[in-house]
């Protein structure tokens, strides 16, 4: 009789066990929808991700070139200024030298028409 009633008892465990388990299985494949369903947004989020990583090295690479071609212009104004003012300098050395020659030849002019 015990023995008739554990077999009851395990037939009705049983019983329960495989309605869990198609439950389950129900579950799960509700699961693997859904996660299918998110499948196209994720691939559309992942090519939105890779988007923007080439965007942003594009841009990098653009503001590198940019502040190395303002470096290049920056340097070559400077040798520009340099060159202008070397130039200006020599010209006023120039201009001084005349000047003093002038004055020589006045003073020279002025001796010489004092003498006569």
């Amino acid at each position: 009789m015990a023995g008739l009633a554990v077999l009851v008892y395990l037939v009705l465990f049983l019983k329960t066990l495989i309605e869990t388990l198609k439950d389950l299985s129900l579950t799960l494949l509700t699961a693997q929808n859904e996660i299918e369903k998110l499948d196209g947004p994720l691939q559309t989020l992942d090519d939105l991700s890779k988007t923007v990583d080439e965007v942003h090295a594009a841009m990098k690479q653009m503001a590198s070139s940019a502040a190395r071609s303002a470096q290049e212009g920056m340097e070559h104004v400077r040798e520009w200024f340099s060159r202008s003012r070397e130039e200006a300098q020599e010209t006023a050395d120039t201009i001084r030298v005349k000047a003093d020659d002038m004055m020589t030849a006045a003073a020279a002019a002025a001796d010489k028409a004092m003498e006569d």
